[in-house]
């Protein structure tokens, strides 16, 4: 009898013990709730070479986020480099953040994408999205004004080489007058003008590089020589002049 009571007794206490026994450690993870929203300035288009300004605001379900909060921004070329990097300071307004993004990074046209990751201790957001990189911050011009451009350029360049094969055919000839000056000297502001409304409405950098080069040919075919034939022509016509009457 003794002996099964010492045997209840001794499987009581060892299941007792499986009871209340603890681990040697435990183990706890940290939740993040991912409840900041990230406010910024969207902007599809940016100029190229031109350095941009951002600045931003973030939030929880109650308030901004302004002295626990830090912000850090990612921007990406078309072919998924890192172009990029840089934290967000916090602006001396208390409200936003901000930090200077230098022209170098805007310096390729095309498209881009970017994003933006904030947090503080307990939680985090996110934003992100693509922007396109133009030659004047617009948005490139569609169907009828690419036509229209298409059409412009190619008749001020027949226009210009027609002018060229006139003053060329009339100095040789030592008949170039005030018309024909005029008629050059228009061509080329034509041409200049075609440029300025091109780069502003346009935006396409290799219609942009063949007009400034079309502009610096024109600048010697259509201004300088033929200023300097009508000069030679007025020179030579008093000199006929005065051989043909010295007298007078």
């Amino acid at each position: 009898m003794k002996r099964k009571l010492f045997v209840y007794l001794f499987l009581s206490i060892l299941l007792m013990s499986f009871v209340v026994a603890q681990p040697p450690f435990e183990t706890q993870t940290a939740e993040v709730d991912e409840t900041i929203n990230v406010f910024y300035p969207k902007f599809n288009y940016v100029p190229k070479d031109i350095g941009f300004n951002l600045h931003l605001h973030i939030s929880n379900a109650t308030s901004l986020i302004y002295d626990t909060g830090s912000c850090f921004i990612h921007i990406y070329d078309l072919s998924g480099n890192h172009i990029c990097e840089q934290w967000l300071d916090k602006d001396s307004n208390g409200l936003e953040f901000e930090t200077s993004i230098s022209a170098g990074n805007f310096s390729q046209i095309g498209n881009h994408a970017w994003t933006i990751q904030c947090n503080t201790t307990n939680e985090i957001g996110s934003a992100s999205g693509v922007f396109e990189v133009t030659t004047n911050g617009n948005e490139p011009p569609e169907g009828t004004e690419v036509i229209f451009f298409a059409l412009l350029i190619i008749a001020i360049c027949i226009l210009m080489l027609a002018s060229l094969l006139g003053i060329v055919y009339n100095m040789i000839n030592w008949s170039l007058d005030g018309k024909d000056l005029t008629i050059n000297i228009s061509a080329y502001l034509g041409l200049f003008i075609t440029y300025i409304f091109a780069e502003t409405y346009l935006v396409n950098a290799f219609v942009d590089d063949l007009l400034e080069t079309l502009i610096s040919i024109g600048a010697l075919t259509h201004v300088i020589v033929p200023i300097i034939g009508f000069v030679m022509f007025l020179f030579r016509s008093n000199l006929d002049k005065y051989r043909s009457n010295p007298n007078a």
